[in-house]
C-alpha cells in the first residue's frame, strides 16, 4: 500500500487485543530500495506503561546486528510512538535490513498494532 509517492506501508504486527503482553520482534525489513524506515507502534486504551524499544540493523544472513535506536516508549493510553531510522546509518556497516524489538509490558492487556512506512524509494519497480 502506498500513501505517498515513492513510499510503502507494511503491517508488521496484525492488530490484536493483547500484543504487548509478550516481547515483540517484527520481521526484518529491507532498506536496499528505501531511504528510511518509520516504525509506528500504536496502542489502544489501557493503563499506560513505559517499555523499552529498539530498532536493530542486521545483514542479509542475520550473522551481524547493531542497535540503531533505543528508547523508552509508552504503550497504552491510546499512545502512538514512532522511531525513524535512515539507510545511511546502516550502509557503511553492510547492514541492509532493520527490525523492531519491543520489551513486554507483562501486565498490559492492551490492544495495538505495529507497522512500518518505508519512504523515499530509490529505484522504480
Amino acid at each position: 500500500m502506498s500513501i505517498v509517492k515513492n513510499s510503502e506501508v507494511r503491517v508488521l504486527i496484525t492488530p490484536a487485543a493483547d500484543i504487548y503482553s509478550a516481547e515483540i520482534e517484527t520481521e526484518k525489513v529491507g532498506l536496499d530500495n528505501f531511504q528510511a524506515a518509520h516504525f509506528v507502534i500504536a496502542s489502544g486504551e489501557g493503563t499506560a506503561v513505559k517499555v523499552n524499544a529498539q530498532v536493530i540493523a542486521t545483514d542479509e544472513e542475520g550473522d551481524n546486528e547493531k542497535v540503531l535506536a533505543e528508547r523508552e516508549i509508552t504503550i497504552g493510553g491510546k499512545a502512538t510512538e514512532k522511531i525513524v531510522v535512515d539507510a545511511d546509518y546502516t550502509a557503511h556497516d553492510n547492514f541492509d535490513r532493520v527490525y523492531l524489538k519491543v520489551a513486554n509490558a507483562s501486565t498490559a492487556d492492551i490492544p495495538g498494532t505495529v507497522f512500518v512506512i518505508l519512504t523515499n524509494e530509490r529505484y522504480s519497480t
